[in-house]
């Protein structure tokens, strides 16, 4: 019996995507509440809060203190979606615009076994972020 003839199965080259994930590198912004989401809810869902898709997926906030993990999903050329890729995960996200520099990543920067790249500010390849922001805030 023949079950599948002239099958072609699309594979993506998960050794070149997950290298390339790792050079997303995580920074965080800091904005008010007001600003972010707006004030004013209508019925139109074009307005404030999560009635609006923009914010949604421009404006979506994290606790302080918290871990997340975060990834990379590709789409290919084929209009398939591959699987999910971390990204270079931290201990202490940078706020954007600072002068914080990630460690450069080489072959041999990687303990696969604790999957830590850099030691001091636990960079790592599993995607797990931790935003700490300690600055006192009046919006």
């Amino acid at each position: 019996m023949l079950f599948l003839g002239n099958v072609k199965k699309f594979t993506p080259d998960y050794e070149t995507l997950s290298k390339l994930s790792l050079n997303f590198l995580p920074y965080y912004k800091v904005e008010s509440e007001q600003v972010a989401l707006g004030s004013v809810l209508d019925e139109s869902y074009t307005s404030g809060g999560y009635y609006n898709v923009k914010n949604i997926y421009n404006k979506v906030g994290y606790w302080n203190e918290e871990i997340y993990r975060f990834g990379v999903v590709y789409i290919m050329a084929n209009g398939s979606l591959s699987p999910v890729y971390n990204i270079r995960g931290i201990n202490g996200v940078p706020k954007l615009g600072s002068n914080f520099n990630y460690s450069t990543l080489d072959n041999s920067s990687i303990n696969y076994d604790t999957q830590l790249i850099n030691n001091t500010n636990l960079e790592n390849s599993a995607g797990v972020c931790r935003i700490v922001d300690n600055t006192a805030y009046s919006f």
